[in-house]
């Protein structure tokens, strides 16, 4: 197997079975092992052609080897598609909240530690974005909740979405008033600030430490990795939608002749 096909020409030159281009699927799998398992038959009928003493074929391993192969390859498969789905949703989520793909999985392991879950700020970071509008609009009331987290109205103009949700978390762990920052989350986040409190609890020391930890151990996917994992997603999602068009487009061409043999059956009972 090998994601470059101009290694075609070379492998057959070298008398190779077959030639599996990744990302290849479980049917391609099985039909090189079938290949496979097939010309070990002719090898060995022509063997004992030649040579009556060699002993009777025992299918059975071979055939427990084809259908360890076709396992390890449906398994190979499976986990493709978890993957690519992990991939997909850290794609499609990141966008909405207006997130890098990195940023968002750095944010989910963080938050997962602090009881909660990254998907579930949607709300919280539109309301934060809001309050962010109002107060380059002018809002008074705006522009003193970012400066009691040291965020002045110069430093809101030039920042992304992702840039003013850690300057907002990193402000509210500083305060030392749990009351007070308890009133300001809700403010800034709406309800969803209710559920950051242990996060709040954290130095910014001990969160970047869990955003360390999770670069280190591969939590993060690559921009490429979630790039590819929605492709094949939305490859997936192309290909599924194709053939249940093909199914109901061939079964509709029978309805008619369904529905007379029901007609039927319903006046004989």
């Amino acid at each position: 197997t090998t994601a470059y096909s101009e290694y075609a020409v070379e492998g057959f030159r070298l008398d190779a079975l077959d030639y599996l281009l990744k990302p290849f699927s479980l049917a391609d799998f099985s039909r090189a092992a079938a290949k496979a398992n097939s010309l070990y038959e002719l090898r060995l009928q022509a063997q004992r052609a030649t040579d009556p003493t060699l002993p009777a074929p025992n299918d059975e391993p071979m055939a427990t080897a084809t259908a360890g192969a076709i396992a390890t390859g449906k398994a190979f498969l499976d986990s493709a598609k978890q993957t690519a789905a992990y991939g997909d949703e850290v794609d499609k989520t990141s966008q909405k909240l207006g997130l890098s793909a990195k940023a968002y999985q750095e944010w989910d392991y963080v938050m997962r530690i602090a009881g909660t879950e990254m998907s579930s700020m949607t709300t919280g970071l539109k309301t934060l974005t809001n309050k962010l509008d109002d107060a380059k609009n002018g809002s008074e009331g705006a522009q003193n909740m970012f400066k009691a987290l040291g965020i002045s109205l110069e430093d809101m103009q030039n920042m992304t979405r992702e840039d003013l949700f850690n300057a907002t978390i990193a402000g509210l762990q500083k305060m030392g008033d749990t009351t007070e920052r308890a009133a300001l989350a809700n403010d800034l986040f709406g309800k969803s600030g209710q559920n950051l409190a242990p996060l709040f609890n954290m130095t910014a020391e001990e969160t970047q430490n869990l955003i360390d930890k999770a670069n280190e151990y591969g939590m993060v996917m690559s921009d490429e990795g979630v790039k590819g994992s929605a492709a094949f997603t939305d490859a997936m999602t192309t290909l599924n939608g194709t053939m249940t068009g093909l199914k109901n487009n061939i079964m509709t061409q029978f309805m008619p002749s369904l529905t007379e043999v029901t007609e039927g059956l319903a006046d004989v009972f």
